[in-house]
């Protein structure tokens, strides 16, 4: 390794799909401006046995250090390997690239574990999202050491194809006229999906049909404020699907995605959730030319334009977040009129493979900062809400209003 060379460090989540997918993306924007050198563990242990395996990767890097190093998945940063590669690298020059994901706040106890070994070496921070951005900041004693980068989305995975419209609208017995709306994800109250299904009950259900496309989970919490037990997440769908205009797929493989968005009219998603610090699944849809209904929430917020995006504006007053869900039925006929060609190609412009490369190139040849540490104030206050997350008094928590006021406040257009 040398001079204008990278090496990656990445692994395999288990558990969610689309970090996985997102952390695949950013590999392959890497690799369309630099040489690349990709290392992925197969365990993020803190006792890893199969550290032992990277003794020769340690020992290369000794000599022959790369110009960059970047970590572009949440769960390398609890693995031994990294805290040993920074102490094997402690006296190389080496500018080092952090690519954050949604879990900051809850994992702040890990990333401050760190701090005595990063502090005074060149790094940068990337958000995924202005308003995430916001809410890094207030964690760093040098607010500059973070940029902006959204998450990349396969421009070949995600298009508009009119004949598999055709094919899946017929196959669902929908006319010209009829409107298929959409949501794709983790099937969650941690995305409101209640809140979906009322939103689609008060619609012309003679016209309209609802399609549901994910697997449920059981990730602790719901969405801000909020406790569920169990299991709740598919007894919500059992509920859901008593409406006959309701369909629900499980289990469509992701390579198939396209062909269900292509026929869809309007995407929606009214996720409060702590961790959408960008939200791959929106752009994916707008990307397939699918115009969008969505909260004026965290990362959302970026993909506002006026011809295929409407935003439902979140306030949070007397403790409680409210959003006018219900009037926002009078944007889905100019939304679902729209040319879908255009809607594909201004978000292709934005966050395909090559866009993000073009942009990573552009941040990374910026002056990288020493790290001058965390603002330990804001971490004491992270541990806080960290133990209301998923409790009703978190709206009531001055904290939690303290840390996340950009998810609903900040206007990143």
């Amino acid at each position: 390794m040398g001079k204008n060379k990278i090496l990656i460090i990445t692994c395999l989540d288990k558990e969610i799909d689309s970090v996985n997918s997102i952390n695949e993306n950013l590999i392959k924007s890497y690799r369309e401006k630099f040489i690349c050198e990709v290392v992925e563990l197969e365990n993020t242990n803190n006792n890893s046995p199969l550290l032992s395996n990277y003794n020769e990767l340690f020992n290369k890097l000794k000599t022959s250090t790369p110009d960059k190093i970047i970590v572009t998945h949440p769960a390398v940063y609890k693995s031994y390997f990294f805290l040993t590669l920074i102490k094997t690298l402690a006296r190389n020059e080496v500018n080092y690239v952090f690519h954050l994901y949604g879990d900051f706040i809850r994992k702040s106890r890990q990333w401050f574990a760190l701090e005595e070994y990063l502090i005074d070496k060149k790094i940068l921070f990337i958000a995924p999202s202005l308003v995430y951005k916001e809410v890094i900041s207030k964690f760093l004693l040098e607010k500059s050491s973070v940029s902006v980068v959204p998450f990349a989305i396969n421009e070949n995975a995600f298009f508009y194809s009119k004949d598999e419209r055709i094919q899946i609208r017929t196959r669902m017995g929908l006319k010209d006229d009829d409107k298929l709306l959409i949501y794709t994800g983790r099937i969650s109250t941690q995305k409101n999906i209640p809140l979906i299904s009322n939103f689609f009950s008060g619609l012309n259900q003679k016209k309209t049909k609802l399609l549901i496309i994910g697997s449920t989970d059981d990730f602790e919490g719901g969405t801000v404020g909020e406790s569920v037990p169990l299991g709740t997440n598919y007894q919500v769908m059992n509920e859901i699907e008593k409406n006959s205009n309701v369909i629900w797929l499980e289990n469509i493989p992701g390579s198939e995605l396209y062909k269900y968005l292509s026929a869809a009219d309007l995407y929606l998603s009214f996720s409060l959730f702590h961790d959408e610090d960008f939200g791959c699944a929106p752009v994916e849809a707008l990307m397939t030319g699918t115009p969008a209904l969505l909260t004026s929430w965290g990362g959302y917020k970026a993909y506002y334009s006026p011809e295929f995006v409407h935003l439902i504006d979140v306030q949070f007053k007397d403790k409680k977040f409210t959003m006018d869900v219900e009037s926002s039925d009078e944007f889905i006929e100019s939304l679902t009129n729209i040319n879908r060609l255009e809607c594909t190609q201004f978000y292709k412009n934005k966050y395909s493979i090559t866009a993000v490369s073009d942009l990573l190139y552009k941040t990374l040849n910026t002056n990288f900062h020493s790290f001058k540490g965390f603002n330990q104030s804001n971490y004491i206050l992270s541990k806080k809400v960290k133990n209301y997350f998923y409790s009703k008094n978190i709206l009531v928590e001055e904290n939690y209003i303290k840390i996340y006021k950009p998810f609903w406040e900040l206007n990143e257009n």
